[in-house]
């Protein structure tokens, strides 16, 4: 089930399960078609979204791999990122130049 929230925005995340470790996403803003980097967090599957919720993007990754390609499909703007490692799920706020 999707729900649609327009006022909340997750500025950081942290895992519980490793000590509070801060998730890190970079560069950002990152341009179109450039390589983003992701620090602190082992990634098994990723979900770019819209500011609406409308999906753009998804894959997955392989354990210990820190990059995702971004592919052409996303314009110029806001996105919230959704990194899920297992037993865990963050969303991060990602802006596309």
């Amino acid at each position: 089930m999707d729900i649609a929230c327009d006022s909340t925005y997750v500025i950081s995340a942290t895992d519980p399960g490793s000590g509070n470790k801060e998730i890190k996403l970079y560069p950002n803003p990152v341009l179109k078609g450039e390589t983003l980097q992701i620090e602190g967090m082992d990634v098994k599957e990723w979900i770019l979204r819209n500011i609406q919720g409308k999906l753009i993007s998804k894959g997955t990754s392989f354990i210990g791999s820190a990059t995702i390609n971004l592919s052409d499909n996303a314009v110029a703007g806001m996105y919230f990122m959704e990194l899920r490692s297992g037993k865990y799920s963050y969303v991060k706020n990602l802006i596309i130049q």
